[in-house]
């Protein structure tokens, strides 16, 4: 009797350990990456967000008015506008436009800024003066001094002329040396040449 109970519990705890086995064969394995796989994904999304960081923007175009002072040399122009005298980089289209221009004419021109911090020159020509505008003309000369509040004095090229100053050059004038060269824009208002702005040539 003994021997059959024995025999009875010796077949019940193998029957529970088969039992265990299987469930454990039948879990799935989950996939175990190596530490190059795991690096080269963090590198990949390193790399899309570093990517979104570093892409530039585009600079859109401006155009401006200013004063065509002529070429640099056979890539470059000089043009002189409220953000002062600077050079601009020609392109193939506005190598053409220049031919047709002098120096020290009023021109409207559209440019931009590249990665490099150059200007580029997309187009240039001259400033259409309506009828009710006055023509802006730029001159060099040696400034004599001046003759009363509201008029100057300067000789070019030997001969003296007197000016007739703007409200804003008539504040800025103190601050021009006499026996000074300088560099100006007038225009004429009937026989009055009325100066719109004047600076000292170093």
């Amino acid at each position: 009797m003994k021997q059959w109970t024995y025999l009875m519990l010796l077949l019940l705890i193998v029957t529970i350990l088969t039992s265990c086995g299987s469930e454990q064969e039948s879990q799935p394995e989950q996939p175990i990456l190596s530490e190059t796989e795991n690096e080269e994904a963090e590198e990949v999304s390193h790399s899309a967000v570093d990517g979104e960081k570093t892409t530039p923007s585009s600079l859109s175009p401006v155009t401006e008015k200013g004063i065509y002072n002529g070429q640099i040399d056979s890539h470059t122009v000089q043009i002189e506008s409220e953000n002062g005298v600077n050079a601009y980089q020609l392109s193939d289209k506005t190598l053409e436009q220049i031919e047709s221009l002098e120096e020290q004419t009023s021109i409207s021109f559209t440019y931009s800024e590249n990665e490099n911090n150059q200007l580029m020159l997309h187009s240039i020509e001259k400033l259409q003066i309506s009828s009710d505008e006055p023509e802006i003309i730029t001159e060099t000369g040696l400034y004599i001094g001046q003759v009363d509040p509201h008029t100057i004095e300067i000789s070019i090229n030997g001969e003296s002329k007197a000016f007739q100053l703007n409200e804003e050059v008539q504040y800025n004038i103190e601050n021009v040396p006499e026996n000074q060269k300088v560099t100006f824009h007038y225009y004429k208002n009937g026989e009055q040449l009325v100066i719109t702005k004047i600076q000292s040539i170093p």
